[in-house]
């Protein structure tokens, strides 16, 4: 597969930093050859996702909903989409949601739009609730590396 692995991450709070890091750290326990390109959501874009072979999208639930951040750039991926509907069909991408009761609306919101871009959900989002412990960022880190491996492999 070529392309690069992309993550895009909300800048906030301190806990979806150590998940971006878990997320890294899993690419590299993937041992693939595939560079990865981490980026903050504001600053991620249309090239970002067009070089992508797969994407992690990291958000916090936000009063029940996507973050502010990482809504907004979904909605500017969106345009060249609608301009050229076949771009990108078929992205695997892996979710995490981090919330502190409960983290389903987010992946409710997100599931929705990526939905209608047509990318694939090829592992179940990780939903988080409440206090970030090491089970949590764990299993983000081996969600990670076998979303890399699965790309990699052409399993995904």
């Amino acid at each position: 597969m070529t392309g690069h692995l992309l993550v895009v991450w909300h800048p906030r709070p301190a806990s979806i930093a150590a998940l971006r890091d878990d997320v890294l750290a899993g690419f590299g326990d993937a041992a693939t050859s595939m560079p990865v390109r981490s980026r903050p959501a504001p600053e991620a874009g249309i090239a970002d996702v067009e070089g992508a072979a797969a994407c992690v999208i990291l958000t916090p639930e936000n009063f029940g909903a996507v973050s502010g951040l990482v809504k907004d750039f979904l909605e500017r991926i969106y345009p060249w989409f609608e301009e050229v509907p076949n771009r990108r069909p078929g992205l695997p991408y892996l979710l995490v949601s981090k919330g502190a009761s409960d983290g389903t609306g987010a992946v409710r919101d997100v599931t929705r739009i990526l939905t209608g871009r047509r990318w694939r959900e090829v592992l179940p989002p990780v939903v988080i609730a409440g206090h970030l412990d090491e089970e949590h960022r764990a299993h983000v880190r081996e969600q990670a590396a076998t979303l890399a491996i699965g790309v990699d492999t052409g399993v995904f």
